[in-house]
């Protein structure tokens, strides 16, 4: 069920819908989305972190509680949405998760859940959001690295991204007479509690072959994409090379693979040893 907890006028200029609010990167981008002059809607699934993250700007955020794997999630948050705010200048499709480990190894649940949060309800979402966004208005998509380079562990994951890769690009195509701008962002790993799970639970080492970006690294180049309106844009610039060199000769990539993981196991461990001491073990 979707919970609205605050609600903004119609007659804002510049309204913003942002899924994923509460996460490292949303959590980042909403400061830098209210000093564009945008008031923002904040998706996310945990009602105590939205509270602490709408206490900071009261008067420039609402709230809506839904969980995105959920059946009809994208539907009810549009209406929600629309009813009150008309419509909105930008969508930015921000929320993901994963769960690492080998295809035949995942459960149903786990499996589906990926599907649902990083692929099927971001077009959903966008595909409902579409007649209520203003000309010359902007979608935005957070990817990954995962989305132009296969990670063996993930092979769900990086399934929904390479898909949503290829979703923002046709749909691209398809605004150009509406004139609004489709981009994605692709970027590394993340220096995130997602990401500290993931390292926990026997993620890929691919993540690690440089230092994991902060969230608002990602979070500005995110307003360099609104700004610019360009199609893909990749953080670091080195691993977007790597990636889509390796997308473009997928044969080279498994022989590639021992090399590349024994660099990504030493920067795992070195992440590790400063997370633990970040974040001790509970007694």
């Amino acid at each position: 069920m979707t919970s609205v907890f605050n609600k903004t006028p119609k007659t804002h200029p510049k309204k913003a819908v942002l899924s994923g609010a509460t996460g490292g990167v949303g959590h980042a981008l909403v400061p830098l989305l209210i000093a564009e002059g945008y008031h923002v809607g904040l998706i996310g699934r945990n009602p105590q972190k939205l509270e602490a993250l709408h206490a900071q700007f009261p008067e420039q955020t609402s709230l809506f509680l839904q969980d995105l794997a959920e059946k009809e999630a994208a539907s009810r948050l549009v209406t929600a949405i629309t009813s009150q705010w008309g419509h909105i200048s930008l969508l930015i499709n921000n929320a993901g998760t994963i769960t690492p480990g080998p295809a035949e190894t995942l459960t149903a649940e786990e499996h589906d859940r990926q599907i649902n949060v990083n692929f099927t309800t971001p077009l959903q979402l966008t595909q409902a959001f579409l007649p209520h966004i203003a000309p010359k208005g902007k979608i935005l998509f957070i990817n990954s690295i995962g989305g132009i380079m296969p990670l063996k562990g993930s092979a769900a994951y990086s399934a929904t991204k390479f898909g949503l890769r290829g979703y923002a690009l046709s749909l691209a195509q398809e605004m150009q007479a509406r004139q609004i701008r489709v981009s994605s962002i692709f970027p590394g790993a993340i220096d995130t509690d997602m990401l500290f799970k993931e390292a926990q639970e026997g993620g890929t080492p691919l993540n690690f072959l440089a230092a994991p970006l902060t969230p608002e690294q990602v979070a500005l180049l995110v307003l360099k994409a609104l700004r610019q309106g360009k199609l893909e844009y990749y953080i670091p610039t080195l691993d977007g090379i790597g990636a889509r060199l390796a997308l473009s000769f997928p044969a080279l990539v498994p022989p590639l693979m021992p090399f590349l993981e024994y660099w990504g196991k030493r920067g795992m461990k070195k992440y590790m040893r400063k997370m633990r001491t970040i974040r001790p073990p509970q007694a």
